[in-house]
């Protein structure tokens, strides 16, 4: 029995999403994108969790869960990418002498610098709906600073946009 494949984008972080001064947003570098199990998209967000401060663990908790059958699959996939890692792929171009350690700042690239710290009020926003901010913010304010007012409105938008992203959507055979 396999999983229903969905379009994932694979690199969701603070610096893939834009925020326009009309207060729509837009999620950028589309690169690694393509139609995978859910299971990818959490983890691509538990491989990266804590290198964009709170950001990662912020997006977990506001995905729709995976089925268990999914999550029963978590381990295998966490331990090909962490054996990836370790013992890279060479190929005929690499250079033999070359040593590729597992350190090397060739394959992950250092995370972007730290997001400035959440707006008044969302706190208290993140605490009525069960989540706890600490750390970054989940994009960067406009150049003109809106109220705290709307920024709860756009918080609540982009946590809405990201939850519609990543429901599971019923098959066309379903929805007969």
């Amino acid at each position: 029995m396999g999983c229903e494949l969905v379009l994932c984008h694979l690199d969701i972080a603070p610096r893939n999403i834009l925020w326009q001064e009309d207060g729509s947003l837009c999620l950028i570098d589309w690169a690694s994108a393509g139609y995978y199990p859910r299971l990818f998209e959490f983890c691509a967000q538990w491989i990266i969790e804590g290198k964009d401060g709170e950001f990662n663990s912020l997006l977990l908790k506001s995905m729709n869960p995976l089925p268990y059958q999914e999550m029963a699959q978590k381990e295998s996939v966490l331990c090909a990418w962490r054996n990836i890692q370790k013992y890279p792929f060479r190929t005929k171009n690499t250079n033999s002498s070359k040593t590729l350690s597992r350190d090397s700042m060739d394959r992950i690239p250092a995370p972007p610098h730290p997001m400035p710290d959440y707006p008044p009020g969302w706190h208290e926003q993140a605490q009525q709906e069960g989540i706890t901010p600490t750390g970054p913010t989940l994009v960067p304010p406009p150049r003109s600073s809106p109220g705290t007012g709307e920024q709860n409105r756009v918080y609540n938008r982009v946590a809405r946009c990201l939850r519609a992203i990543w429901a599971p959507h019923p098959k066309p055979s379903d929805a007969a």
